[in-house]
């Protein structure tokens, strides 16, 4: 009777292997960040939106509440990048 010779596999992966997980990974990895720029510039500029809108609600606001006829004023102009609002004389 032949006995077979008693050959062992390898356990593990090969290099290829390793190397085709590792080409994956990359690419998965470089598709995410460019996802992630571009999320967080949308971030930035919807805040920016945001903010000019409640610069305008409130200069908005402002008019209003200082136009009343119970203030006795004719109102006020809003000065948007300065210091304050400026009264008509």
């Amino acid at each position: 009777m032949k006995r077979k010779p008693n050959i062992q596999k390898a356990a593990g992966f090969t290099l290829v292997e390793l190397l085709v997980v590792i080409v994956i990974i990359a690419a998965l990895a470089g598709i995410t960040f460019s996802v992630a720029t571009r999320m967080k510039r949308q971030g930035t500029a919807t805040k920016n939106l945001q903010t000019m809108h409640q610069v305008g609600l409130t200069i908005i606001r402002k008019w209003q509440e200082c136009s009343l006829p119970d203030s006795g004023t004719r109102g006020f102009i809003p000065v948007v990048f300065g210091m304050g609002w400026i009264s008509p004389r």
